[in-house]
């Protein structure tokens, strides 16, 4: 996977002052991270939770953008994860991300920036996970590029086959073979911890059913106590998330204000964005305006004004993922 060096953002990296942040999560696990300072006052700070075998520093150059804008900005990865990696254990799952990485990343922001409202990019996994802290109800924004929780069924049909061998097959085996998934030295993104794997490549249907019998309504209360405003962002190009996908995602949210919208990349000037293009400056930095607008509460003008309570209609979504 290719990663964009902080050195290398033009135009921003001058004005931007970066500095280590060390997180430690409620259950002791301590994690690494990078707040970008903004260049004037502000009382925004935004959490960016980053994709499965995806490193925090693929995020630098949106990162910076968004200080460049006035807002404080932490990124970090997760246990098990590039500069996490020796925060895991071998019994590491999806959910503890969400109870203990993310509620860290909270702490970290209300000792550091007291005061500040908190609002949360979250990509892929990421943008689904923050209704597993017990803080996030102080959330007040949140926005997810192309944010679920990997149902196989979920995948569209031009790429299903492929996906569910990739990430439900070869994943699951790996995993159990070697103890952890080896995503380095597949060039599938970075090493996860096995049971973050081994969640990831099962593919349920509904999250909830990772979790004994007795734990699930709690998951659910936990999201339903989050009502901060959502937007979900999706591509039409994007093969893991699918508008069925993302729409799976937010019921979990029945107290939040919900949008979605579907994006063409080609009507964006770019000839693809996919899953991850969004944080590429290449490929999305056409639509950071209107994230920093959206954050900061406002919408006139922005290439999201259009957003809608419900995706486009999934027929015509799947028939030209079909022909991509």
């Amino acid at each position: 996977m290719a990663v964009i060096s902080e050195s290398a953002i033009p135009g921003t990296a001058a004005l931007v002052r970066t500095q280590p942040a060390m997180i430690s999560c409620p259950d002791g696990a301590e994690l690494r991270g990078v707040f970008h300072s903004p260049d004037h006052a502000t009382p925004l700070t935004v959490i960016i939770n980053a994709a499965t075998g995806v490193p925090a520093r693929w995020y630098g150059p949106f990162a910076s953008y968004l200080a460049t804008k006035g807002f404080g900005v932490l990124r970090y990865d997760y246990r098990g994860v590039a500069t996490s990696r020796s925060a895991a254990s071998r019994s590491t799952r999806w959910y503890h991300w969400g109870q203990q990485d993310f509620e860290g990343a909270l702490g970290w922001v209300r000792r550091h920036r007291p005061g500040s409202k908190v609002c949360i990019v979250g990509h892929s996994f990421g943008g689904f996970l923050p209704g597993l802290a017990h803080s996030a109800s102080d959330v007040v924004r949140i926005l997810t590029v192309g944010a679920q929780y990997a149902h196989w069924a979920d995948y569209p049909p031009g790429s299903r086959a492929k996906l569910i061998l990739k990430w439900h097959l070869v994943m699951r085996l790996l995993s159990k073979a070697c103890g952890r998934f080896p995503g380095r030295r597949l060039g599938w993104g970075e090493d996860l911890p096995s049971g973050v794997a081994r969640d990831w490549a099962r593919g349920l249907e509904r999250f909830e059913d990772h979790f004994p019998q007795s734990q699930r309504d709690h998951i659910r209360e936990c999201f339903a106590a989050v009502d901060a405003d959502i937007l979900a962002i999706g591509f039409t190009d994007d093969p893991m998330a699918s508008p069925r996908a993302i729409r799976r995602a937010l019921e979990y949210y029945i107290s939040a204000n919900c949008n979605v919208i579907t994006l063409d990349p080609v009507g964006l000037g770019s000839p693809s964005i996919g899953h991850l293009g969004f944080f590429d400056e290449r490929k999305g930095r056409v639509l950071w305006p209107s994230a920093a607008q959206w954050l900061r509460g406002q919408t006139d003008g922005s290439i999201f004004q259009t957003s809608s309570p419900k995706p486009p209609d999934e027929t015509v979504e799947e028939d030209r993922s079909n022909s991509q």
